[in-house]
This record gives structure tokens, C-alpha cells and sequence, in this order.
């Protein structure tokens, strides 16, 4: 997650800001308390070819502020 808000972040010119949310308060759909491990083997067995976040997210994220202005300007 934090590689993930880093990306963002450096396309947005900003620094990610993470946050401790107390039991039962509302929380971000990214906050978790453990790592969660995920396997692709069975889509990699399929056939399917995974590429790396940092070869597609940078233009993802400027794509989508090209689009849509930015929630703070």
C-alpha cells in the first residue's frame, strides 16, 4: 500500500499522508491491520501474463488527472 501511495503521490506532487484508524471508527477500503498475501498461480497457469504496478500506474494516474480536476484545486 505504501508503494502504491507513493506512485500517486509523486504524480500528484504530494506527499501520501497514512493514518491510524481506531477500532469501529470508519476507515479507508486500503486500511487493514496484517499483510494480506495473494496467490496468481492458477491465472498465471491459465495463461495469464501479469505486469509490474510501476510499469502502467504513472500514466494511469496522470490519465485520469488529465481527465478529472483535481479534488483540491
Amino acid at each position: 500500500m505504501h508503494d502504491l501511495a507513493a506512485i500517486i503521490a509523486t504524480q500528484v506532487s504530494r506527499e501520501p499522508v497514512f493514518r491510524t484508524v481506531p477500532p469501529g471508527e470508519k476507515a479507508s477500503a486500503f486500511s487493514f491491520d496484517r499483510h494480506y498475501a495473494m496467490s496468481n498461480a492458477h491465472a498465471k497457469e491459465l495463461g495469464f501474463s501479469f505486469s509490474h504496478t510501476t510499469d502502467w500506474l504513472p500514466g494511469a494516474v496522470a490519465e485520469a488527472l488529465a481527465i478529472e480536476p483535481s479534488p483540491t484545486a
